[in-house]
Parts: structure tokens; C-alpha cells; sequence
């Protein structure tokens, strides 16, 4: 018993500080070599104590089934969705018969979004790490029961209205329809942030968002206000406009300026879309 606590001890170690010569935080060998030492090492885990393996993660509510805890982290919970995400995992599946050691791979395996186990047989389940899809690694064609953070890392949930997050994209861009794949860096259901309630606006002007792109615009007919991702018409409240600094929307149906930005703890305000500008996205948990 003793030498399987110290093997399950160094592999915990393993899992909680990462690569002893990289990053202290996350697993950044992504090699097959690593991928074939998990496989190997994680069913040694498993026959521990249960207090062997109980750093970093706890089932909130004693389900398996609903949600993970994981301690240390800003946005802590995992959830389940239906979702679609990449095809691809990041790493070979791993035979895991616990979901807590299932969320302690994918929260220190570098470019881990989102997870899931798929039953392969009657003592264990194949845990799958997900990253964010690419042009290599496209989106799944169905939706899949996966486990993922309630939010997006470095999202916030809204002070006024709790239903929705807002991140913002750390690399600028012009306006327009190009700020839609940004925001799906982030998430797959990651948008371009377009208020459409009082609340959802004073919660985005009361975040750093200082004139960050909205996903709302008047590009396809001027006058005509909608939002980038759905197309959709967008009823423009004149109150929303009204204590903003120099009357920026003085000039609102000019033709000149058709992308909305932030002007922050003020309001919306009209700009030219070739400016560049880092765009904030919303996530609906």
C-alpha cells in the first residue's frame, strides 16, 4: 500500500504543478510519450485513497453526474452542456473510472476547453480533453454531452443581469462581421456582445470595456441598427445614447460611422469600422 500512495502521490504532483521545467501551472508536453505515461499512471491513481486523489477538484452536491468543482481556478466549476466542440481531442483518450481525475487532466493539460467520458466498458470510462476548434480541428457536426467552465476563462458574469458574461478579446481588429470568429476563439458560443435590455447595457458600461466593438452596427442599411451574429433587427433606445460625452451620436446617421463601441460607464457611441479596436464578446452559460 505504501508504495502505491507515493507512485499515486508523485502522479498527483504531476497533475497539480505541471511540467517540473515549464510553466508551473499547466502541462504543456502535449507528445505522445505523455500521453502513453498517463494512460499508465493514472489507473495507479485510482487504487489509492480517496484523499490520494482529492486534491484540486470536489463534486459539488455529491454528483458526478451535474457538476465538478476544481479548487484554484477563477471560474472553478465545470458543467455539463450539450454542445458541439472539436473533432479532435488534444491527447489519446485516457481510461479513467472517476470524472474528478477526468477534470483534473483537462484543468492542467494546456489548451484543455472542455472534457467528457464515454462508457467503453462495464469498470471504466475514456476521458476526452477538447480544445477550442480550429481550421485544422473543425466543429463537430451534432451536439455532445461535455463538461466545461460555467463561463470562459477571463469572463465575467454581468452585475445586472446574472444570465449572461462578457469577455473581452485581446487583440484588435476593425468593426464589422470580422469580430464574429474572435469571440468563437474564446467559445464555439461566443458572440459579439449586443445589449438588447437596459440591464445588459448598464452591465456592459459598467465593465473595462472602454471603446471595445459591440456586435451591433448599421452596415447593411444606414439607419437600421442589428446585431453582427444574428442579423437581427436591434431597437435602439435614445436613452442609452443620451449622457454620452460630446453627443457622439450627432452624427449617428451620417453613412460614416456604422460600428458601435462602448463608451464606458456612458453609453454607446458610433465609429468609423476601420478603426481598430479590441471587440468584446458575451457567453450565455
Amino acid at each position: 500500500m505504501l508504495p502505491t500512495l507515493i507512485i499515486s502521490a508523485i502522479v498527483a504532483s504531476i497533475l497539480v504543478n505541471g511540467h517540473p521545467e515549464g510553466n508551473s501551472d499547466r502541462l504543456t508536453d502535449n507528445s505522445p510519450g505523455k500521453a502513453i505515461i498517463f494512460a499508465i499512471l493514472v489507473p495507479i491513481l485510482l487504487k489509492a485513497k480517496p484523499r490520494s486523489i482529492s486534491i484540486g477538484v470536489v463534486i459539488l452536491g455529491g454528483s458526478l453526474g451535474s457538476s465538478v468543482l476544481v479548487k484554484g481556478e477563477s471560474a472553478t466549476a465545470y458543467v455539463t452542456r450539450s454542445v458541439v466542440h472539436a473533432e479532435r481531442p488534444l491527447v489519446a483518450p485516457v481510461a479513467t473510472s472517476s470524472a474528478v481525475t477526468c477534470a483534473m487532466l483537462c484543468r492542467r493539460w494546456e489548451g484543455c476547453l472542455k472534457w467528457s467520458r464515454r462508457a467503453e466498458g462495464p469498470a471504466a470510462a475514456l476521458c476526452y480533453l477538447w480544445p477550442i476548434h480550429s481550421a485544422d480541428n473543425p466543429l463537430t457536426a451534432a451536439a455532445e454531452t461535455v463538461y466545461q467552465y460555467i463561463v470562459p476563462p477571463g469572463y465575467v458574469l454581468s452585475p445586472f443581469d446574472r444570465r449572461v458574461a462578457y469577455g473581452s478579446h485581446r487583440r484588435g481588429a476593425r468593426g464589422g462581421y470580422g469580430i464574429i470568429s474572435m469571440c468563437h476563439e474564446h467559445d464555439p458560443e461566443s458572440v459579439p456582445a449586443f445589449p438588447t435590455t437596459d440591464e445588459q447595457l448598464r452591465g456592459l458600461i459598467s465593465l473595462p470595456f472602454e471603446d471595445y466593438w459591440t456586435g451591433i452596427s448599421d452596415i447593411e442599411k444606414e439607419g437600421v441598427f442589428m446585431d453582427l451574429f444574428n442579423e437581427r433587427n436591434i431597437t435602439v433606445n435614445p436613452e442609452w445614447y443620451q449622457d454620452v460625452a460630446n453627443n457622439h451620436f450627432a452624427n449617428i446617421y451620417s453613412g460614416r460611422n456604422d460600428c458601435v463601441v462602448i463608451k464606458e460607464k456612458l453609453g454607446l457611441a458610433c465609429r468609423s469600422c476601420t478603426l481598430i479596436r479590441y471587440p468584446v464578446c458575451e457567453y450565455w452559460p
